[in-house]
């Protein structure tokens, strides 16, 4: 995984600033032009459209996408997960996200009632908690979501790391 460097406001060393050497400072500069160079193939607008890209866009990580079915203790729905990226919509930063459901069920195209179904069955599997608020929307918290798929992964790579680390066996024949 590549590290991309923040460049602070001022070189002096104080808050924010994390590059200490020249050295450094050629790296990042490097770093900083590799990433835009793999920013411009892998662009959004070039995997749809300009056009699309412009419509702004929902950041959704491959562990969910590759492992929302296969989550233990409970597997995901392929309107549940339709239900979580439609949250994901809201979600800008730590913060539970607080749309309506009938604002969530206008984007999906079902009833409400369905959007409250999905979120009671995420509840009940343990994946999401709702925080009501009063005269408000409800926050949905996703955290223990998070923390599952964060757990599928790291079964995963113990399983590819035994994998790898496993001598592989060999039949041997004796002779006579």
């Amino acid at each position: 995984m590549s590290t991309l460097y923040k460049y602070p406001e001022d070189k002096s060393g104080g808050p924010g600033h994390e590059l200490s050497s020249p050295a450094l400072d050629r790296t990042a500069v490097h770093s900083e032009n590799m990433s835009s160079k793999r920013a411009d193939k892998y662009s959004i607008a070039r995997a749809w459209t300009p056009s699309l890209a412009n419509s702004r866009f929902v950041p959704v990580v491959r562990a969910f996408l590759e492992n929302y079915s296969s989550l233990k203790p409970f597997s995901l729905t392929h309107g549940e997960a339709m239900f979580v990226i439609h949250l994901m919509q809201f979600k800008w930063d730590e913060a539970a996200p607080f749309p309506g459901y009938k604002r969530i069920a206008r984007l999906m195209g079902v009833s409400d009632k369905m959007v409250r179904r999905y979120a009671l069955s995420l509840e009940q599997k343990g994946y999401l908690v709702r925080i009501t608020r009063q005269a408000r929307t409800n926050r949905f918290d996703l955290r223990k979501l998070f923390s599952a798929l964060e757990k599928r992964l790291e079964e995963l790579n113990a399983v590819r790391t035994q994998f790898v680390q496993s001598p592989p066996t060999t039949h041997s024949t004796t002779s006579l």
